[in-house]
C-alpha cells in the first residue's frame, strides 16, 4: 500500500469516528488506582527512573531523592493486577562500584533501555552546604537486568573535551544513540546545548540544528504564524519520539522503508516532539511554556526544530511532569508535573491529563471514570506498559514525597460515560519560589 494511499484510507477511517464521537458526546476516559501491597515497596523519592524491559512485565527502579540521593537498584513486577517490587542484589549493593569508581546516587537524571541493557545518564547530587552548589554528573551507569552487573563509563570527546555536567535534561533514544537536550549544571546555570552519545563507541559530539518557522495546520495559517521560537535555554522539559513502529530503522536524520499496510495508525508527522519545561537564559527571564515543538525526522534532512500548530485547547504549561507516546491508541500523553503559582490561591499542582491525537493533531482532556483522579504529582518515575501509564514516587500537592504505585488504564478512543460527580483538586500554596524538588523540609 503506498503512502498515498494509505493516508487517504486513513483519512477517511478518522472522520467516520469523529462523526460517530461528535452524535455521542464522546471523550477520552481513563480509569486510575492506588496499587496496594502486603510486601516491601522502595522508599519514598523524588527524581528516581523507572525503565520498562521490553518484552517482559519488568521494571527497573534506579536512583532518586529522599533525605539523600539513592544509589540502590529495584525491580517492578506487573502481572494482571498484582504489582510486587523486589531489591535488585548487585555485587555490594551497600556502595555500588564499579571497577575503581563508585557508582554515586542521583537524581535528575534520564534513562534507556539499548542492547539488553539500561543506561542512565548524568543527574545530580545532593546540596553542597559548605560550596553552596549542587554536583552535577556528567557519567553513564550501564545496567544489565538479566546478569545484575553495573558499571560506568565517561563519554569521550575528539578532540578531548570535557561534557558539561547537568540535571533536570530532556532526553531521547534513537538506534544506537542518546540525544540530551538543555538542563542545569553544576554552577545552576540554564544551559543552551544538544548533544548526542553514541552507545556503541560512546563518543559524544554537539548536534548541530537549526531553528524553522512553525508547521502549519494548514497552507498560510494565521494562527501558526503566531507561535513561539524553540527555545535556546530550557530545562525541566520533556522530548519523546513518535514514529511508526514497523520502520526498519529510525536515526535522526534518516528512517529505514515500512509497509504501511501493516500499520493500524496514521502519523501525521514522525519526528521527535517536545511539551513544556522552563525556558528563559537566566531565572529572572524563566517562563513555562505550552507550545509543541518538533524536530521532523525525514530521509536526509538536517534536525530542524519548529512549533507545530494543533487543533482543540493545548493543556497547561507544566515542569518535571511526563510525557509519552502511547502506540496502542496513536496518543501524545501528557500528564502531571507542576506550574508556577498564580497568587491567586490555585494550585500549583497540575493533575490535569491531555492526549494529542497524531493522526489529526487535535488535544483532547482526558476524563476519568468514578472518583478515582490521579494524584497531584510532579518529578515522579513513570513507564507506558501496553496501555497503561505506571507512576511511582514524586512530590505529592501536600509537600511531601510518596511511596506510591499509581496505574493509569487508558482508552485508545472516545467512548460515552455518565459524567461522574466532579473531584477537587490539590491543595494551594503560596511560596512561588518552591519550584523544585530539593525544597524538601528535611534539607
Amino acid at each position: 500500500m503506498s503512502k498515498g494511499n494509505f493516508e487517504a484510507f486513513h483519512a477517511i477511517k478518522r472522520d467516520v469516528e469523529e462523526l460517530n464521537a461528535q452524535e455521542t458526546n464522546g471523550q477520552y476516559w481513563f480509569q486510575a488506582s492506588e496499587v496496594s501491597y502486603r510486601s516491601w515497596v522502595p522508599q519514598a523519592r523524588t527524581g528516581a527512573v523507572l525503565i520498562h524491559i521490553p518484552g517482559t512485565y519488568r521494571f527497573v527502579l534506579f536512583g532518586g531523592v529522599n533525605s539523600e540521593p539513592m544509589d540502590g537498584i529495584a525491580e517492578l513486577s506487573v502481572t494482571g493486577a498484582n504489582c510486587k517490587w523486589a531489591i535488585i542484589e548487585t555485587k555490594k549493593h551497600d556502595a555500588l562500584t564499579a571497577g575503581n569508581e563508585k557508582i554515586k546516587g542521583r537524581y535528575g537524571f534520564q534513562g534507556c533501555y539499548y542492547n539488553s541493557k539500561i543506561y542512565f545518564f548524568f543527574g545530580c547530587q545532593i546540596f553542597d552546604k559548605l560550596k553552596k552548589e549542587r554536583t552535577c554528573l556528567n557519567e553513564i551507569v550501564i545496567f544489565d537486568p538479566c546478569s545484575h552487573e553495573i558499571s560506568l563509563k565517561f563519554p569521550f570527546h575528539r578532540p578531548e573535551r570535557m561534557l558539561n555536567p547537568r540535571k533536570y535534561f530532556a532526553g531521547f533514544f534513537l538506534h544506537d544513540t542518546y540525544y540530551c537536550h538543555g538542563g542545569i549544571d553544576t554552577s545552576a546555570k540554564i544551559l543552551d546545548s544538544f548533544i548526542s552519545i553514541n552507545l556503541k563507541t560512546f563518543q559524544w559530539s554537539d548536534v548541530k540544528y537549526s531553528r524553522g518557522p512553525p508547521l502549519p495546520m494548514t497552507k498560510g495559517s494565521a494562527n501558526a504564524a503566531e507561535l513561539e521560537d524553540f527555545p535556546a535555554h530550557c530545562y525541566g522539559h520533556e522530548m519523546v519520539v513518535v514514529a511508526y513502529a514497523n520502520r526498519e530503522y529510525v536515526k535522526i536524520d534518516s528512517v529505514g522503508p515500512i509497509d504501511y499496510g501493516s500499520e493500524k495508525h496514521y502519523i501525521k508527522h514522525e519526528g521527535v516532539y517536545m511539551f513544556g519545561g522552563v525556558i528563559g537564559k537566566t531565572t529572572s527571564e524563566s517562563r513555562l511554556t505550552d507550545t509543541l515543538f518538533i524536530m521532523q525526522i525525514e530521509e536526509d534532512a538536517q534536525p530542524r526544530w519548529r512549533a507545530i500548530e494543533t487543533t482543540g485547547k493545548p493543556p497547561i504549561g507544566r515542569f518535571h511532569y511526563g510525557l509519552d507516546y502511547y502506540p496502542q491508541g496513536n496518543l501524545l500523553v501528557v500528564f502531571g508535573g507542576r506550574r508556577f503559582a498564580a497568587g491567586n490561591g490555585e494550585s500549583e499542582f497540575v493533575t490535569q491529563i491531555a492526549v494529542l491525537r497524531m493522526d489529526s493533531l487535535q488535544w483532547f482532556e482526558v476524563f476519568f471514570k468514578g472518583n478515582n483522579m490521579p494524584p497531584d504529582l510532579y518529578n515522579f518515575s513513570s513507564a507506558i506498559y501496553d496501555d497503561e501509564l505506571i507512576l511511582f514516587g514524586g512530590m505529592q500537592g501536600n509537600y511531601r514525597q510518596t511511596q506510591k504505585l499509581h496505574r493509569i488504564q487508558m482508552s485508545d478512543r472516545r467512548t460515552t460515560y455518565e459524567q461522574p460527580q466532579s473531584v477537587g483538586s490539590g491543595l494551594a500554596f503560596d511560596d512561588l519560589n518552591k519550584h523544585d524538588d530539593e525544597c524538601m523540609a528535611s534539607q
